[in-house]
């Protein structure tokens, strides 16, 4: 079984897999469509995916308090 864990970056998108012999490989994809090439077996893909960003230090997100009562 194989694990990918994806997060966007000024570069694309950067992708850390774990494969069955656990071995982690990382890299920098330019695009989606290019990362989903290179991984075309996934079984499993983990993305970070924020609802909004905060303009400010002090900000509160709408959505932060929401989905903590989600996954409490």
């Amino acid at each position: 079984m194989m694990f990918l864990g994806i997060d966007g970056c000024k570069g694309g998108w950067l992708g850390v897999s774990v494969n069955a012999t656990n071995q982690i490989t990382i890299a920098v994809y330019g695009d989606l469509k290019e990362l989903l090439h290179h991984h075309h077996s996934l079984q499993n893909i983990c993305i970070d995916m924020p609802m909004g960003l905060q303009e400010s230090s002090d900000e509160i997100r709408a959505c932060d308090p929401l989905i903590r009562q989600w996954i409490q």
